[in-house]
């Protein structure tokens, strides 16, 4: 079989198509490499606005949800519908309906959060939150301070333009080494 890639075929796409098709044929990925390819798709700077449904992912901007879900501030705490992010940052987000619990993933790291409860695990290690998760408009709305750090990741807020910054440290040390 003969293809053509078309102009401006990413990168990343290519890895993918790459690693899809050896999963295909040998069963399995190694994991070094399934790990690559996780780092090449995710984002290394989401930014998101208080009331805005569009995030911007390293300058692309990129609709929240179809809903038109916003991140709001509740109790002093800045709340973000977290599917999005943490799947942009190359995680992945389980709903327990039953059990009303979001699991998010992210490398070798694993965050349970109930709804409703200000406890929160990270990595089977007991954590107290100060905001707990919630429903806002048919989504779970969870405390991003909390989640991003506990990922490894810096967060910044602006107060003025009312917008949190969340930048992978990875890509904080590769602009540093740029830099210096």
């Amino acid at each position: 079989m003969k293809y053509r890639l078309k102009r401006g075929f990413c990168f990343t796409a290519a890895i993918t198509v790459i690693c899809t098709a050896a999963f295909m044929f040998s069963g399995k990925i190694d994991t070094s490499v399934k790990k690559e390819v996780l780092a090449a798709e995710s984002k290394s700077e989401i930014i998101m606005q208080i009331d805005n449904p569009v995030m911007t992912a390293d300058g692309e901007k990129i609709k929240i949800d179809e809903n038109g879900t916003v991140p709001v501030i509740a109790n002093g705490r800045t709340l973000v519908p977290v599917r999005a992010l943490i799947e942009e940052i190359g995680g992945s987000v389980e709903w327990n309906g039953s059990a009303r619990q979001t699991t998010l993933n992210y490398e070798n790291n694993k965050i349970v959060l109930t709804l409703d409860s200000t406890t929160a695990y990270l990595n089977d290690s007991e954590n107290i939150l100060d905001t707990a998760p919630t429903v806002i408009n048919g989504r779970t709305m969870l405390p991003i301070r909390f989640i991003a750090k506990s990922f490894g990741f810096d967060v910044d807020w602006n107060v003025n333009t009312q917008t949190i910054t969340i930048t992978s440290k990875r890509a904080n040390e590769e602009n540093k080494t740029i830099v210096s």
